[in-house]
């Protein structure tokens, strides 16, 4: 039996059953300020291991993040069966060159500790607060909240630059936006197509679009960002859809924008909803066996015109929900080929938890299966090709994982409409 198999824990369960809540429960009510209580719920939250799961917002809590981005990388070495992973080696990937303090941090240097606490136990501390499914969603989320904070105060970093050389800087972290800052931000975002799917016709001929969402003010939105991409880009001999950072968006969106590279009806995966008021525990399922109510299947129909030529799609471990039901019901269906790094692992639609507090939690109300019957849940999706970018590479630009997939269009190992399975 696989991982994802085996992760066999519905989301509500620890919530509404599970011991430890109870636990939780007192020592949240005993918190003495918004920010221990908030922590507390952080750490309840990661029991659940879903990585829909999270505290989104807690009143009189308002923590930032400098803007820096940081890659982790697990040291790869053997250990005991059912222990964590060793701490993973961090990254600098980019910066904010606009602020002068952070332009000074060069791209690769290794973060070793953080208000002098060694990485290791620093980051181990902050994976504590996080749920996820799967240990590349965890240390994603780990990279991006690692030095959240509140606003406007300070952080130091102990850093290794590439010379072998270690500095110290430290960091502010910006102020708190205001709400109007971020409605206006939210809806320029979901409205303005470019930024939902942009394209390029390369040089060497190829189709590449960049997909980084499938949410937006409504599902047209993102079919018809997507729809002109491709539109863009039709006549191309083969295309890439990069969807690395694509953190999903509406269940619908897979097999609408699945439709133009399909050309016959087709099962595009299965997905079960908890009942209201049910504290329900999925089982590993059949798709040979009888679907009963709960379980619904997610049809996708072709849209004219069909894409016909080669296609790969570069995923990541920052890919999830809808992002990964997408590729990976498509690298089912032989459609497409993956290259890139396994994705978060996390298949069920969120919804939202109003507490009494004014806290709100997301959590997830259901679980997604692949047309062959796999889960998501518990090891994402994984690649074709396997590529792992490289610290030197942030340094000069490179992108080993886009240069695999133009190679693998060019060599003839991504797959025509042809060789996809066909419709029910």
């Amino acid at each position: 039996m696989t991982a994802g198999l085996a992760h066999v824990v519905w989301s509500f369960r620890p919530y509404r059953r599970g011991p430890s809540g109870f636990g939780f429960y007192r020592a949240s009510r005993d918190a003495a300020t918004p920010e221990a209580c908030a922590d507390v719920l952080e750490r309840f939250l990661a029991l659940w291991k879903d990585g829909h799961a999270s505290l989104l917002y807690f009143p009189g809590v308002h923590h930032t993040v400098p803007h820096i981005t940081f890659r982790s990388h697990s040291t790869e070495l053997s250990r005991v069966p059912s222990e964590e992973p060793p701490p993973p080696r961090v990254y600098v990937v980019a910066r904010d060159t606009a602020d002068e303090t952070l332009r000074a941090i060069e791209p690769g240097s290794e973060l070793l500790a953080v208000d002098s606490i060694p990485i290791d136990s620093f980051y181990l501390a902050v994976r504590e607060r996080v749920s996820g499914s799967t240990t590349q969603w965890r240390d994603y989320v780990c990279d991006r909240r690692l030095l959240a904070g509140p606003a406007g105060t300070e952080v130091e970093l102990a850093l290794r630059e590439l010379s072998g050389a270690t500095k110290v800087v430290r960091v502010t972290r910006p102020p708190y936006p205001a709400e109007e800052e971020v409605r206006k931000w939210i809806v320029e975002m979901h409205r303005d197509p470019e930024t939902i799917a942009n394209w390029e016709r390369r040089e060497d001929g190829w189709g590449y679009i960049r997909l980084s969402t499938f949410a937006a003010e409504s599902l047209q939105i993102v079919v018809d960002a997507f729809d002109r991409a491709l539109d863009s880009v039709f006549n191309a001999p083969g295309l890439i859809i990069d969807l690395r950072g694509n953190g999903g968006g509406y269940l619908d969106g897979m097999t609408e924008l699945a439709g133009r590279l399909l050309a016959d009806e087709t099962t595009f995966g299965y997905y079960q909803k908890r009942e209201r008021g049910e504290a329900i525990d999925f089982e590993p399922w059949d798709p040979a066996a009888v679907i009963d109510t709960l379980r619904t299947a997610l049809i996708a129909k072709p849209r004219e015109p069909i894409y016909q030529g080669p296609v790969v799609l570069i995923i990541d471990r920052a890919c999830f929900s809808a992002c990964e039901g997408f590729a990976g019901a498509l690298q089912t269906l032989g459609r497409v080929l993956l290259v890139g790094g396994a994705t978060g692992g996390g298949s069920g639609v969120a919804g939202l938890v109003r507490l009494p507090s004014g806290a709100i939690m997301s959590i997830s109300w259901s679980v997604f299966w692949l047309p062959d019957g796999r889960m998501i849940e518990g090891q994402g999706v994984l690649p074709d090709i396997y590529v792992r970018g490289r610290p030197r590479d942030w340094v000069v630009g490179r992108d080993r994982v886009l240069e695999r997939a133009i190679e693998a269009l060019g060599q003839g190992e991504a797959p025509q409409l042809s060789e996809a399975v066909q419709g029910d």
